[in-house]
Order: structure tokens, then sequence, then C-alpha cells
């Protein structure tokens, strides 16, 4: 997972690298959507997290304390989302366009 979030960084590092050179392929729309598609991201991430704390805390109030089990769940739950909204961003920016 950790991999794939590397190689998704590095994408995304070349296309911004690719974007603010001269004479780049991409165009002012590639551009723009680039530029929107992270904004997604964060607000996917809070409101995920947002439901996994409420969720934890309905859960587990009677217990005193959350297992570690559903800790890194959560963890590895939001670095996928990050992993997946990203290019999904981009699809929807490309489809409104």
């Amino acid at each position: 997972m950790l991999a794939a979030l590397v190689v998704l960084a590095g994408f995304g590092m070349r296309a911004q690298a690719l974007a603010k050179k001269p004479g780049s392929p991409l165009d002012e729309r590639d551009v723009a959507i680039l530029d929107r598609a992270p904004l997604l991201e964060g607000t996917a991430m809070m409101v995920t997290m947002a439901l996994w704390v409420v969720g934890l805390q309905q859960t587990f109030w009677s217990a005193g304390a959350v297992p570690l089990v559903w800790l890194y769940l959560m963890m590895w739950s939001l670095l996928l989302l990050k992993g997946l909204v990203l290019p999904m961003g981009v699809l929807l920016g490309y489809r409104r366009s």
C-alpha cells in the first residue's frame, strides 16, 4: 500500500513538473483540473475520519478504550481513500469540462 502511494506521489510530481514546463503537453484545462483534484482528497478524508471517530466512540463507549486494530484499520482506510480520490477527482474534472 505504501509503495502504491509512493508511485502515485511520483506521478503527481511528474504531472506538476510537466504543467510548469514551457511548451508542456498540458493545456490550461488540464492544469486547472490537476489543481482542483487534490481539493477533494481533504474533504473525503475528513468526512471518513469523522465517521470513523463517531462510529468507534459509539461502539466502544462501554469498554472505555478502542482496540488498536481498529485504529490501524482507520489509518489504512484513510490512506487507501487518499489513493483513490485523486484519480476520481481528475476523472470528474474531465467529465465536467
